[in-house]
């Protein structure tokens, strides 16, 4: 009893009861602390929602001062920084602007350097304030999605920790709802229900706390386990991130972790932890339940195993996921594994008044089966009569002969399933083809080839290395699909060519070419693709060695062309969209694209395709001589193209030629909009009254830019000057007079 009362001591030590709730806005998140932000950070605080109003109260949460005071159109936009008497930082983003006092210090503070953008550190004598003090207001500056009030509470070694920690509490009686159960596999000798593919399985509610999948997954070589999940709360359209999760197998456990406090240093681990392609890409938020990139485990892992799961018995073993949010909803997810080596079924097939399918495999329990069209379209149908004469011969009829493949998968006396078998059911004349990908995994790559038609055939793969041809075999893992073996890194050295050739038509090749390039630790990369060049931005670590610049220790970088792209504003694409790989996995340090332009580099940018918004992003385009460059951090598709299109500027107050009443006009203020470039910040917009330029505002989330005059204007006539640029240069200029009587 003594050692509990010591632990709950500690405990309210570690972390205050006493803070007040920072604004008047509501009680209600719109975000949890340590979710994913940006390209590859932790979020460090809760976001509190204000309704898409701007405006409410913010307070000082304790007695203090006020240490930090920051402005800038993107990050944290005007934030606050108050140290407490306890050591502890609390930290507001996103306002609208300060109280009355904090506003004359920013003000002068932004005349002082004649910009918009500052950081000013106070000491402890020069800013005091009172718990409860209002000392700013909620707003939508800087990088927000929405107006809504960001928050912090960093301890006394500036580390953020989850501000739940504390006295605040939030209505919440949701458990958090799983979605899909992901077994991914990690090695060449890995697959689960007899395809080296990873899988996802759908789970069975049993109760609002309880799933299940209920069928035996069938496991060989080293696996990873994933959970997609997320959490609601009360009254909240919001989805969030969980609070704590748990894998156990056969009662042990295996990984667990607790969102409780997380380092600045450790963004760079958020995709080990989350899944990277699945968020990126799909918005999807998946948990990766082991040692996903062989990095240090991040500081809210309480456990987890640095090798991966791997059965080498015949025991059915008993897998149990746990996952709660703060308060303390749980939810539990059952499901079972059982390590198999995969076996072909071999089915035989008989058209005779119906179709007669068997196998000679006497493991198999059942025959499970549909009908699917040759092509690439997803269609199947299950409408049809099955009889089943004995556990390895079935016959089904009274079906849609439209319908001319049959898939055959077994299901084992084990429980277990084994790999889906295709059949064509008539001859048909195909057109032989599809498409060739590179998937990316954690320790290597596997070539994807997507048939346009089901061909029944059995292709070959052919890899051009060191300008010789190698071949291996495809497996089929669907219908449409093949997949290669595993291949890691080193096996793909001057990797320039991906063919596939059919066995029966070796006539019929389909190939791709590439730029690739192996990077080992500490060895930059330095890739070219025609005019395109990709090199490696050398960073040193704390020994003044280059740093690594990957995050696995071997990596398969790859450029190659695409045309899974749209361009709805028919942008004017100076250059081929391009694949630079690995797209599925995030990079620890950056690449820097080099576009080496053959005339006028005037209004030309490199961008990265959006692919889920079907739209081109802005990345960069730093300029050397006839080159421009761009710094990224992960892989995706990337084109050069010219924007011409200047910004546009509109519902200017004032307007030219316009008059306005002495007593009513006390602010400047426009709307900017720029479709494909952008604007990127405050230093993209120069606004002049009278000759004077001002310091403005620039709202980048509303796309406004304003500036709240200091004393009335004289009437008469007065000059008004506005330039915005966009990224690439383009020029949008008002200048004029206006009026005041």
């Amino acid at each position: 009893m003594k050692n509990i009362y010591l632990l709950v001591l500690l405990a309210s030590s570690l972390y205050p009861r006493d803070y007040i709730w920072p604004t008047d806005a509501s009680k209600t998140l719109t975000d949890v602390f340590g979710g994913i932000r940006g390209n590859g950070r932790h979020h460090t605080g809760i976001d509190i929602r204000t309704h898409g109003i701007n405006g409410f109260d913010v307070y000082a949460i304790e007695n203090g001062y006020i240490s930090k005071i920051l402005v800038s159109t993107s990050g944290y936009g005007k934030a606050l920084y108050l140290t407490m008497e306890d050591g502890n930082t609390s930290l507001y983003a996103h306002l609208d602007r300060f109280n009355n006092k904090l506003e004359i210090i920013k003000n002068q503070l932004q005349e002082k350097c004649d910009c918009y953008t500052i950081e000013k550190e106070f000491s402890e004598w020069e800013l005091p304030v009172s718990k409860g003090d209002v000392i700013a207001y909620t707003g939508d500056t800087g990088g927000v999605s929405g107006a809504h009030l960001h928050f912090e509470i960093r301890n006394k070694k500036k580390k953020p920790f989850n501000p739940l920690l504390t006295n605040y509490s939030v209505n919440d009686t949701i458990p958090p709802i799983p979605k899909n159960l992901i077994i991914t596999n990690l090695n060449k000798n890995s697959s689960i229900n007899g395809i080296p593919k990873e899988a996802e399985f759908s789970l069975k509610k049993i109760t609002d706390n309880e799933y299940i999948y209920d069928e035996i997954i069938a496991v060989n070589g080293e696996f990873g386990v994933s959970l997609e999940v997320i959490d609601r709360m009360n009254k909240s359209k919001f989805k969030y991130d969980i609070y704590s999760i748990k894998l156990l197998i056969d009662n042990e456990t295996i990984y667990e972790s607790k969102y409780n406090n997380i380092s600045f240093d450790e963004g760079y681990k958020v995709f080990s932890e989350r899944d990277y392609s699945k968020h990126v890409y799909d918005k999807r938020s998946v948990y990766n339940l082991y040692n996903k990139y062989n990095l240090p485990p991040s500081s809210f892992i309480k456990k987890r195993s640095d090798s991966a799961l791997q059965f080498n018995d015949k025991f059915i073993h008993e897998c149990q996921i746990i996952v709660s949010d703060f308060n303390k909803n749980q939810t539990t997810i059952n499901f079972k594994m059982l390590h198999v080596d995969p076996e072909p079924s071999e089915f035989n097939i008989q058209i005779d008044d119906g179709l007669l399918i068997s196998s000679n495999n006497y493991q198999i329990q059942d025959i499970e089966l549909h009908l699917a069209t040759r092509l690439n379209d997803g269609l199947k149908t299950y409408n049809f009569n099955k009889e089943k004469i004995t556990n390895q011969i079935v016959k089904i009829s009274n079906y849609n002969t439209a319908f001319d493949v049959l898939a055959c998968q077994p299901i084992y006396k084990n429980g277990t399933r084994g790999a889906t078998e295709y059949i064509s059911l008539k001859e048909s004349n195909i057109s032989l083809g599809g498409d060739i990908k590179i998937l990316d995994k954690e320790h290597g790559v596997i070539i994807q080839y997507i048939e346009r038609e089901f061909s029944g055939q059995e292709p070959v793969l052919g890899l051009t290395l060191d300008s010789l041809v190698y071949k291996y075999p495809l497996s089929r893992v669907g219908k449409n699909e093949f997949l290669s073996e595993f291949f890691y890194p080193r096996e793909l050295r001057e990797l320039s060519n991906i063919s596939v050739f059919y066995l029966d038509s070796l006539e019929q090749q389909f190939s791709l070419d590439l730029e690739s390039e192996v990077s080992i630790s500490r060895i930059p990369i330095n890739m070219t693709y025609g005019d395109i060049s990709i090199v490696s931005k050398e960073e040193l670590d704390n020994s003044k060695q280059l740093k690594e610049n990957m995050i696995h220790n071997d990596t398969f970088f790859y450029i190659m062309p695409t045309n899974d792209f749209e361009n709805p504003d028919n942008n004017k694409i100076i250059h081929s969209p391009f694949i630079l790989g690995p797209m599925e996995h995030p990079l620890k340090n950056k690449l820097e694209i080099t576009y080496n332009a053959s005339s006028y580099i005037d209004q030309l940018g490199i961008y990265k395709y959006d692919k889920r918004r079907k739209k081109w992003n802005f990345i960069d385009n730093n300029r050397e001589l006839n080159k421009i460059s761009a710094t990224v951090k992960s892989g995706g598709i990337y084109s050069i193209i010219r924007d011409s299109r200047p910004p546009r500027i509109r519902k200017t107050i004032p307007a030219v030629n316009s008059t306005y009443r002495h007593d009513h006009f006390d602010k400047i203020q426009f709307d900017i909009e720029d479709k494909l470039s952008g604007i990127k910040n405050e230093n993209n917009i120069n606004v002049y009254l009278n000759g004077e330029k001002l310091i403005v505002e620039y709202n980048t989330y509303r796309k406004v830019v304003h500036y709240n005059l200091k004393n009335k204007l004289e009437v008469g006539s007065h000059t008004i000057k506005i330039e915005v640029s966009d990224n690439v240069g383009n020029i949008s200029v008002i200048d004029g007079e206006f009026f005041i009587q």
